[in-house]
């Protein structure tokens, strides 16, 4: 069994990066307490997911041959048409799992530092679950979107079902991992949190980062940045500073 400090050995944080200052962490937590920056980053990362899920193979090409049945004693296939046969996702929930990881990171360019670290760490450990977790999420709403293909689609041929089946996959999943990063917000928030990190470096000293957010996240407005960013009120730069 491959554990999770071997999965993530070559993404072995830096130990000698720099220490952030006190304005870049600063600024990258009253960033991600604005709620349209987070959202957009939960979206991405709802999308990236759909796309890992959407990699599998589910609708392929059957000639009559005989397949065998996997070890875990899962019917490799779920049903069959003319000229192919549609898979059981089930029997792929540890494809799934390391999909889900390997996009996650690609998508949002994690490297070797600590807030990266913590977001695949933060996928691997939701991916399976007690209760179920993002692999059975996922493998459930692929599941009954096969199951409940009508006969006219699986008498139309494999292009039709595939087409089918991706379509639903698409509209349900992004309902179910809206409410489940509704629900559980730790993978979003560490998501928002590593892209904020990354504005920071574009610019040198407090006037020029208030400038640039500034204009970034208020765009034709008067400075608001007493308004924009209370995600510490005891310290927050007021205008006139």
């Amino acid at each position: 069994m491959i554990s999770v400090r071997g999965l993530f050995s070559f993404f072995v944080a830096n130990q000698a990066q720099k220490p952030r200052g006190k304005e870049a962490s600063k600024a990258a937590d009253e960033l991600v307490s604005k709620p349209e920056f987070l959202n957009r980053n939960r979206e991405r990362l709802i999308s990236t997911m759909i796309r890992a899920a959407r990699s599998l193979r589910l609708v392929v090409p059957h000639l009559g041959e005989e397949i065998v049945a996997p070890a875990n004693g899962l019917a490799s296939v779920l049903m069959m048409g003319k000229g192919f046969c549609v898979l059981d996702v089930r029997t792929q929930s540890a494809e799934l799992a390391l999909s889900l990881i390997r996009d996650v990171h690609h998508e949002f360019g994690i490297g070797a530092s600590n807030e990266g670290q913590i977001v695949l760490s933060l996928v691997a450990d939701e991916a399976v679950t007690p209760e179920g977790g993002l692999v059975r999420l996922i493998t459930d709403v692929i599941h009954n979107a096969c199951l409940d293909l009508p006969d006219s689609v699986l008498e139309a041929g494999r292009d039709s079902v595939e087409g089918q089946v991706q379509a639903v996959i698409a509209r349900k999943l992004a309902s179910n991992l809206g409410q489940y990063f509704a629900d559980n917000q730790r993978i979003p928030l560490s998501v928002a949190r590593h892209e904020a990190l990354k504005a920071p470096h574009l610019v040198v000293g407090v006037e020029d980062l208030k400038s640039f957010l500034d204009k970034k996240l208020q765009k034709n407005a008067d400075v608001l940045f007493d308004d924009l960013y209370t995600f510490d009120t005891t310290s927050t730069y007021r205008k006139g500073d």
